[in-house]
């Protein structure tokens, strides 16, 4: 079932996104990529010193960001996955899903009973 977590990796609200996470996918992220990237935040902070804008954009975008940034976007694949994923089961009489429901969605649950 789509969740929270799910929906914040589709979105890119990577708050609680590990080092550890990123690291996973830094394989399939090419030097060049980085450095077409690297390239661009460079221009975006008007120049300067290059070895401090380097850290910074390492801090920004650890290896294996832009890679994992592909695969969670909504065509990649693990944000085609996420998006077949049903936000709500109905099995019998009971509804699943995560974090519970609201008050205002109560007759909507309903009416997937029948």
């Amino acid at each position: 079932m789509l969740g929270n977590h799910e929906l914040m990796n589709l979105i890119g609200d990577w708050r609680y996104v590990s080092a550890a996470d990123y690291a996973a996918f830094a394989a399939e992220e090419s030097a060049a990529e980085r450095a077409t990237a690297f390239a661009a935040f460079v221009v975006r902070q008007g120049g300067g010193d290059e070895a401090a804008a380097r850290r910074l954009f390492d801090e920004r975008y650890p290896p294996g960001y832009f890679a994992r940034h592909r695969a969670f976007a909504p065509g990649g694949r693990y944000g085609t996955w996420l998006l077949s994923l049903p936000a709500i089961v109905v099995v019998n009489d009971t509804a699943y899903l995560h974090g519970g429901r609201s008050e205002e969605h109560t007759s909507e649950l309903q009416s997937l009973r029948h």
